[in-house]
């Protein structure tokens, strides 16, 4: 009797917790307006070699021996930069360093074409990041904000960018 008596006092916490986030982000975002984003789509073969040339110029190659060693791709300009990490649901995985002027970290992965979505109820929904696209309708996987190793507390548009946070998306179902 105590176990079944723990296991639902457990499961009422649990639901208590978040119902608090789901009505905090309700808060937060309900002055938005339904619009929908779009990034670009991103060729997950192309990567930018930073290296090249004693001038600073960047170029964009699309051999197999430049994707197969997983590194860290720069995108976006500006003077704050970040670690931006993608989990795919095949399992695999690639790694940006983003660099904006934004301080927003939705407006900041907007802008480098690593995320997009619509605008919901509560925030901005997040269909698309790096360029693949998950519908929970169809295939039962979301998109899951990660703050370092942990679940994001806030929305992507609602995080202020910390420049000592790995943040991550993770395929999630």
């Amino acid at each position: 009797m105590k176990k079944q008596t723990f296991k639902s006092s457990l499961l009422t916490v649990f639901l208590l917790v978040l119902l608090v986030a789901a009505l905090a982000i309700s808060m937060i975002s309900c002055d938005k307006e339904g619009s929908e984003t779009e990034a670009p789509e991103i060729s997950s073969e192309t990567t930018v070699d930073t290296t090249a040339g004693t001038t600073g110029d960047t170029t964009a190659e699309t051999t197999a021996e430049t994707t197969a060693a997983p590194t860290e791709t720069e995108v976006g300009e500006g003077q704050t930069s970040f670690t931006f990490k993608v989990k795919f649901k095949d399992g695999s995985e690639r790694t940006y360093l983003v660099k904006t002027n934004k301080t927003n970290l939705g407006e900041a992965l907007i802008d480098a074409g690593l995320i997009a979505g619509e605008d919901g109820p509560y925030g901005l929904y997040v269909k698309t990041v790096a360029g693949e696209t998950l519908d929970y309708d169809k295939d039962k996987k979301y998109w899951a904000l990660y703050e370092n190793d942990g679940y994001a507390m806030s929305g992507v548009d609602t995080t202020t960018i910390n420049t000592d946070v790995v943040y991550s998306f993770v395929a999630a179902s």
